[in-house]
């Protein structure tokens, strides 16, 4: 949270100056962190830079999160037309960012995942860090119906503002793990990012989740957590009580459905 007004200073200044600033967003654990390593990697591409799994230049430096990463640190030599920034916001606050009068210089890419799957991950995120294992406490099946809610919130606040004609692009979870590259392809279209099918296969290579993971495990502390946990569909039914599933699936139903 550390840098959020000084990074919503930097949207407006951008924003000021005629250039447009593009958002991707998400609610926790749903994929916005792995399409902003993939289109970080067509980034460095285009700028010349060869990628790998670990890439040359940090996302965070690229595709800065509003709140934790400083939009003044951005790698200017990595050509982007536009001000790309990642946030877990629901849409509600994300329309406070900009004014009216900028709309036409903004747009947004929102990932959906299954809540039963967002939510379990976003339990297990809990359990990565001393300060949030607390909010965990209860359990999987308690933890992910106490987030419900706020889950339905969050995805209808985008579905919400779509269908009043505002530029926003709703793409799943699920479509990424079954075609990554065509899901890619189509973001870097909707940012007016130039690409070809080699520089998209190289990315979608680069950024698949076993790549992620083992780059993971060569450095962090946390071996039983991982940030990078299991990369696929249907962790929530795995996981929690049927019950707990048949309520977030009866809470959900029409929301779901309306994608």
């Amino acid at each position: 949270m550390q840098h959020a007004q000084e990074n919503l200073e930097a949207i407006a200044s951008t924003l000021e100056s005629g250039r447009g600033v593009y958002f991707i967003h998400s609610y926790p654990r749903s994929g916005n962190t792995w399409m902003r390593h993939l289109v970080s990697d067509v980034l460095l591409q285009n700028s010349g830079i060869e990628t790998q799994t670990k890439l040359a230049v940090h996302p965070d430096q690229i595709i800065p999160d509003l709140y934790t990463n400083r939009i003044s640190e951005i790698d200017h030599s990595i050509s982007t037309h536009a001000l790309l920034v990642k946030t877990h916001e629901p849409f509600t606050k994300v329309k406070e960012f900009y004014k009216p009068e900028h709309l036409n210089l903004v747009k947004h890419v929102y990932i959906f995942r299954a809540p039963e799957d967002a939510l379990i991950s976003y339990y297990h995120f809990h359990l990565r860090y001393d300060e949030l294992k607390d909010k965990a406490a209860d359990g999987p099946d308690a933890f992910c119906i106490a987030h419900l809610s706020d889950w339905s919130d969050h995805v209808r606040s985008y579905i919400e503002a779509k269908a009043t004609g505002l530029p926003i692009k709703i793409l799943t979870y699920e479509s990424m793990l079954s075609d990554t590259a065509s899901n890619l392809s189509d973001v870097c279209n909707w940012f007016k990012i130039t690409h070809t099918n080699e520089i998209i296969k190289t990315a979608v290579d680069h950024m698949e989740f076993k790549n992620l993971r083992a780059n993971e495990e060569k450095t962090s502390q946390n071996k039983t957590e991982f940030f990078y946990r299991k990369g696929q569909k249907g962790s929530g039914k795995d996981e929690l009580q049927p019950a707990t599933i048949m309520n977030i699936q009866t809470a959900t139903y029409d929301l779901v459905r309306s994608l």
